[in-house]
This record gives C-alpha cells, structure tokens and sequence, in this order.
C-alpha cells in the first residue's frame, strides 16, 4: 500500500508514520509532503493507494488540495487529518468524498480500524475501475470488429501509460476433452494475473478473439512491462503440458486503437506459432522468418485446419505447398517446434532432418485423416457434437456450424434435432450448464461470476437466470447443497 502523509508540522508526521511502521505488514511504502503545493505534485506522480491530509497547510490548504488531487488521482484514498473538530470541516470532506476524518492527535487502536476499512474499500474502488475498464475496452474492440475504425473515448485517455496485448493461441492432441480442459485452465490462470494486475493498480481485462483463444489487454507503464513478460512467459510454460500448446505474441499501443489495430495484424499471422520457441513471448515485428519460412508456416497451419476439419483435397493442397517451399539453412524458425506442434495437432510423430522428409511423413499420416479428426463429414452431426464439446465456452451457433459442413442454418437444425432431440441452443445451454455443476462442486475457490465466464456467458445475472432454470437451484445453492 502506497501512503502519503501531508501536514506542516514535522513531529506529525514523525508521530503518524511511526505509528504506520508499528502496523506495517511489509507492504507499506510511506511518502510525505509538507504543504499542500507539494501534496498534488505528490499526487500526480505517485496516485497514492491512501493520503493523510492536514486540513491547515501552507501555500495551499488541504482541502484545496484534495480537489486538485481528485483530477489527477481519482482512486486515492483521502484521509482527513486536523486538530479542529468543527462540523464546516467535516461538511467540506463529504462533499469532497474523502474516506474518513481523523482528530488530532490519533491513537494506535484508531489507526489500525482505518486501515482495515480503508483496504477493503480500496479493493472494491479498483475492482469497480477495472470492471468499467473492462467494459469500455470490450465495447470498443467489439464496434471496431463490425464496422471498422470509428472515433471513440479512450478507457485511459489522459492516463500515463501506455497499452500492450498478449494473444494466446491454444493447440491440443484430438480428442474432445482435451481442448475445454485446456481452455478453462488458461482462462483461470489469466483471470488470476487480471487480479494480480489490479492488486498493482493496472487495469486488465481478457478478452476473446475471432483469431486467438485470449487477448490479455493490459494499460501499464514502462517499469512494469518487463515484469508482465515475465509473468506471462510463465504462465505459457505452466500450461504447456503432453496434450496442450500455448505459444503467446506481445504487441503495444499508445491508445487502444492502435493496440487493437496492431493486434489484429498479429493475429493474422498466426501460423508464425509453428516456428516459435516453446514459453517464448515474441513480437511479431521483430521476427526474422524469411519470406519462404512464412510460407511454409503458413501451409504447415492449413494443413492442421485441413485434419482438424477431415477434408483431404485441403490436406493435399497445404502437402503440396509445403513441398514446393525452398527452404535453406541456417533456419530462423525453430524446426522442434515445428515438429513438436504437428505431432500434437495431428496425433502423430514427426521428425526432422530435412524438410523433403518430414513432408513424406506427412503424406504417409494422411490415412489417419478420418481415424484421428474425430468425425468424418459423412457423419456430419457427430462432427457438431464433438465440436460443441470442444468449444462450448465459445461464442458458436447454428450459423456458424452449419457454414462449417456446408449446410444451410435450417437442414442443419433439422437434423440435429432428429438427432439429439434437442434444439442446438438446448443442447448448447446443457452442456454450458454441466460443466459449471463440475466446476462449482470441484473448485470452491473460483467466484461464481467466473465460472460464468468459465462456460461461455459474460452476463454472470444471465448465467445464473439460466442455472436456475435448467437445475431450480441458484449456482451459490447448488454449490452449497452439494457439500452437505
């Protein structure tokens, strides 16, 4: 916790502070000021989590102060300090909405009742940031997607900072397990780091992407930059595990705009995962693939879209064009990635030596092209179970798996209907609904409106109207009758 002390008179400050140290828990870091000229250049490069104000200072007062403060750090927490008990005084902090008022001269006992409310408002004033934060972002990214660029207020305008985007891209063997386990453990460990994030004062928020499996879009400042790398490069390497890659690509923006510009171009390449060093954060500029290693990325990426979808003419054509690249050493791109990431999206086993061989290898696996995809196109509906299993915590819909076998919306409904005997937004609301009953009976420690996000509703109201409807419990009351 970040605390300013502002009062003229020395031995006030000695007495506040010592009695600070004596209820420090190690995370304190004490500043002061000495008049109330000095309390606002405090302020503006500092934002102090608390300030302790004398009400009677030089140069300016500290009421004075704390209106000025108020533009320039609007999350401190403003605590009035003063030997005057008077009611004009304490009418002037309300309208200021200081935190509290503090007579002159302060006991311990006093003191330690303060802090303890203070942090817990400070915890709900930075969650209630964030999530405003969270909101504009998501609202900005979401118009931008549709309609292209149009001007709109910046979540941080006016903030020092500036923005950064880590996307994270998911690969997992076959299998319609493997992916949701893999998703929903990285989800978890990024809404882990969003709360680290505001524990620092930064604002954070996760978002889906149309390219990536997450965009993680942080404001920060230069200092704490090198640590979010950190961070995430081990973050990447705990969720890599034998049925699960994570490869993650770093871009930043001086607004969101620019950010959202930049990501979305990264985005675009996301074949460069193939090449890229496992737990590696990269910057897609600063990449030196030649332009023949982006070919063959890029060919190797469809030719695991083509498996992953059972069409063997795709296959054949991403083979053939990975063929045809002319390749020469010294390579930039990391050939055991390469090799590595094939093995696990194909459920295979590839080597390499050079790269005429490793694309024989690849013309043999072809014969597992049905064995492994999980569901032929023959068996269409099959196909729309097992990816509904993979991606319930996605945004799909009937639309969007009916283009993907070639159907029309309405054949597509008619026959899964006839085949499950449910409508698809049933089905799609009972898997969702399954899984949470898994999550909220397994994992105590994750918050209800997480385990929204968890299954694919961002409305946490929504998910629980859902719930209840669907098991005539609340999720708190299922969570809680199922422990007893």
């Amino acid at each position: 916790m970040l605390i300013l002390i502002a009062d003229d008179d020395r031995l006030a400050r000695y007495s506040l502070k010592s009695m600070l140290h004596d209820l420090d828990d190690g995370t304190f870091m004490i500043f002061e000021a000495t008049n109330g000229k000095t309390l606002v250049e405090q302020c503006r490069r500092l934002h102090p989590d608390v300030a302790f104000v004398d009400i009677s200072m030089p140069h300016m007062d500290g009421l004075t102060a704390i209106e000025q403060c108020r533009q320039c750090s609007m999350d401190t927490q403003f605590v009035v300090v003063s030997g005057h008990s008077e009611f004009d005084y304490a009418k002037k902090s309300i309208t200021l909405q200081v935190a509290d008022y503090l007579v002159k001269p302060a006991e311990p006992q006093q003191l330690a009742a303060l802090l303890e409310r203070l942090s817990q408002r400070l915890s709900r004033t930075r969650r209630n940031l964030n999530m405003d934060f969270q909101v504009k972002v998501l609202e900005n990214c979401l118009l931008w997607e549709e309609i292209g660029y149009c001007k709109l207020a910046d979540p941080c305008a006016g903030q020092q900072g500036a923005y950064c985007a880590f996307a994270f891209f998911l690969d997992t063997r076959p299998g319609k397990a493997n992916y949701a386990k893999a998703y929903l453990a990285m989800q978890e460990s990024l809404n882990a780091v969003i709360r680290e994030c505001a524990d620092q004062r930064l604002r954070a928020v996760l978002r889906d992407s149309r390219q990536a499996c997450f965009e993680l879009i942080i404001h920060c400042g230069d200092k704490a930059f090198p640590g979010l790398c950190s961070r995430v490069e081990r973050l990447c390497r705990a969720l890599e595990y034998e049925d699960a890659a994570v490869t993650c690509l770093c871009t930043k923006g001086v607004d969101l705009w620019q950010l959202f510009k930049n990501t979305t171009d990264a985005e675009e390449m996301d074949y460069l995962r193939f090449g890229l060093p496992a737990g590696k954060l990269c910057f897609p500029a600063e990449l030196p693939f030649t332009p023949q290693e982006h070919e063959l990325l890029s060919a190797a990426n469809t030719l695991v879209t083509a498996f992953q979808d059972a069409d063997e003419a795709l296959y054949l054509k991403a083979l053939g064009q990975m063929k045809a690249v002319s390749l020469h050493a010294p390579f930039s791109l990391d050939t055991g990635r390469l090799t590595a990431l094939l093995s696990l999206c194909l459920n295979g086993s590839f080597s390499w030596t050079t790269l005429p061989a490793l694309c024989r290898q690849l013309a043999v696996h072809k014969k597992q092209l049905y064995l492994e995809a999980g569901a032929s196109r023959t068996d269409k509906m099959t196909y729309a179970m097992d990816y509904i299993a993979k991606h319930y915590m996605q945004d799909i819909s009937v639309a969007q798996l009916a283009s993907r076998l070639e159907m029309t919306p309405n054949y597509f409904s008619k026959l899964f209907h006839e085949r499950t005997g449910q409508t698809f937004s049933s089905y799609l609301t009972a898997q969702r609904v399954n899984q949470a009953k898994r999550i909220l009976l397994t994992r105590q420690d994750v918050l209800v409106k997480d385990v929204a996000m968890m299954v694919g509703y961002f409305s946490s109201r929504h998910f629980a109207d859902v719930f209840k409807k669907m098991t005539g419990l609340s999720p708190s009351e299922f969570r809680e009758q199922g422990h007893t």
